[in-house]
């Protein structure tokens, strides 16, 4: 059931065996995995059923270092949490959505090139967990190669070699998670949902042993008391770190933080704008549909162009896929051009020596830059694919229409420990420390950067399809793509990590975390179906360790 936490009375202290923190796509998952068992689970949420600007404004902080995308944009305190704000168009553009895809095998793997890596279990430890993911986000089996998307107009690109091949996203509905996950929820009598109710603090005993309760309060004004035998975090990374920092009455560096480990190795997959590539055949326009976002067989599907484990492991490349988009001649014209070279310039805080020349150019050619923008943002017209839509290669005349594909990719960062979330002097409307993010690109993952485009051009010249121009010569990373992960990483060694194999918090007997957080290392692969995969794995270990703990 859903309950307005603000309709308990003032100081109130409810009790139950398990709460959860978050009802975002990983809480709503786990506690799922409850409903109509014998135990009482109460889920915690900060905001309502429906967006509300005051609550949202708890999302906020402020972040140095790198360019980064404000950090209430990549939170959203709501039911449902940041599906909400999944915009992809899918189901033939009847819902939005998101992308999916598992972790690779060598994601998983240590790494002698990469410092910091490796998991403490395989890929294929994984797998069941992934499958029954799978099922929650609809989008059926694990089978990610281009076999069974293949058609006679939609054929992959013959790679010779061992260096790129072409593998499938699949798309998943975000109704899956506020609306179905909801429904499921309202009709389950063991399960508990409280709106509007924020987690002040993280109460413990006195050697920080075990969890006794959580302060809870609601913008209004009212304080309240939660206790339960068991306490999962799933409030995603920024906010799983801040909590465990704020809550440092016991421990004065934060709960579970004795190694300086909460808040630390935080990462993120930015967009990477490539380059353009321009087809030696026209045809190619007609012939790669396979690389468009496209309905088939009930599931939304795209191809992408990743690289082979043995390329990874020979060039050291860390994660790193790229996706297609066709674009018009208008879209190399001088106001394009500029405006692309403008936010560069910006991303990397400096003023372009042809400054001048890059605004008369813009305000020359503004016609051009209007026309597209209203047919891309406004008129929502398929025929200018993003990110977020897809469907142009079923329309007539592409060979017309377009003379270029423009290449877009993402990429996995390095873990670092200087990349972290830490408390900032700055308060929220309830009191409490605000997250302070501090991100920096290193110079390795920029120059893996640089190898795999060298790669691309490399491949793409080879199979006959094209010269591709590079646009980004300094291998420099855009924005995020509000995938945040790595701040309370898991480790069998607390001195390396903040949560154990498991899920739970070094040395906290009752307290465990759910989501990206955990992640050692994040892979290119948009992480949700990685992140419900390891929920499904700490729901059954919740239950196959259900003995209770006294309150």
């Amino acid at each position: 059931m859903l309950e307005d936490i603000r309709h308990l009375p003032d100081g109130s202290t409810v009790e139950f065996d398990l709460c959860i923190v978050g009802s975002g796509p990983v809480g709503l998952s786990l506690a799922r995995e409850f409903i109509g068992s014998q135990l009482r689970v109460c889920v915690l949420e900060s905001g309502g059923v429906e967006l509300d600007a005051p609550t949202q404004s708890l999302a906020a902080g402020e972040s140095q270092g790198d360019r980064f995308v404000s950090l209430s944009r990549m939170r959203r305190r709501q039911f449902g949490g940041l599906s909400n704000a999944w915009n992809v168009q899918v189901e033939d553009y009847a819902q939005h959505g998101v992308r999916h895809a598992p972790f690779e095998a060598i994601d998983f793997e240590k790494r002698d090139w990469l410092v910091h890596s490796g998991w403490p279990f395989s890929r294929e430890h994984l797998d069941p967990f992934y499958q029954r993911a799978s099922d929650i986000c609809g989008i059926g089996s694990l089978d990610y190669s281009a076999d069974s998307w293949e058609e006679r107009l939609s054929r992959r690109l013959p790679f010779a070699g061992s260096e790129l091949e072409t593998t499938m996203f699949k798309f998943g509905p975000s109704a899956r998670f506020f609306g179905d996950g909801r429904m499921a929820l309202e009709g389950a009598s063991n399960i508990t949902v409280y709106l509007y109710a924020n987690v002040l603090e993280i109460e413990a005993s006195h050697n920080a042993g075990e969890i006794t309760g959580l302060r809870v309060a609601a913008l209004s004004g009212q304080r309240y008391a939660v206790k339960a035998r068991r306490y999962v975090l799933a409030t995603g990374a920024i906010e799983n770190a801040r909590l465990l920092l704020a809550s440092n009455r016991v421990q004065k560096a934060g709960l579970g933080n004795g190694k300086d480990l909460v808040g630390r190795f935080f990462m993120d997959h930015p967009i990477i704008r490539t380059g353009f590539l321009y087809p030696y055949e026209q045809s190619a326009f007609s012939t790669h549909a396979l690389y468009d976002m496209r309905y088939l067989d009930k599931l939304t599907v795209m191809g992408r162009l990743t690289f082979a484990e043995e390329a990874r492991r020979r060039q050291q490349l860390l994660g790193f896929a790229t996706l297609l988009f066709p674009r018009t001649r208008r879209q190399q014209s001088p106001a394009h051009v500029a405006v692309r070279e403008l936010r560069q310039a910006m991303r990397e805080r400096r003023v372009p020596t042809n400054a001048a020349r890059l605004v008369a150019d813009f305000a020359g050619n503004l016609d051009d830059f209007v026309l597209d923008y209203y047919k891309h943002a406004v008129r929502r017209d398929h025929l200018f694919p993003s990110l977020s839509r897809g469907g142009w290669s079923s329309q007539a005349g592409n060979e017309k229409r377009y003379d270029k594909f423009e290449l877009i990719s993402q990429t996995e960062q390095s873990p670092n420990p200087d990349n972290r979330i830490t408390l900032s002097q700055r308060r929220d409307p309830l009191g409490s420390n605000q997250p302070k993010l501090t991100v920096h690109w290193a110079g390795s993952d920029k120059d893996s950067i640089h190898r795999a485009h060298g790669i691309l051009v490399r491949q793409l010249a080879a199979v006959g399809l094209g010269r591709l121009e590079l646009e980004n010569i300094n291998n420099s990373v855009g924005l995020s793509l509000h995938h945040n992960m790595g701040t309370t990483r898991m480790h069998e060694d607390p001195s390396q990590g903040v949560v154990d194999p498991d899920g739970k918090v070094h040395g906290i007997a009752n307290l465990y975390i759910a989501g990206g957080s955990v992640f050692p290392t994040g892979s290119y692969a948009n992480p949700t179906l990685t992140m419900i995969a390891l929920t499904l794995r700490l729901a059954d270990h919740l239950k196959a360790t259900g003995a209770p703990l006294t309150l």
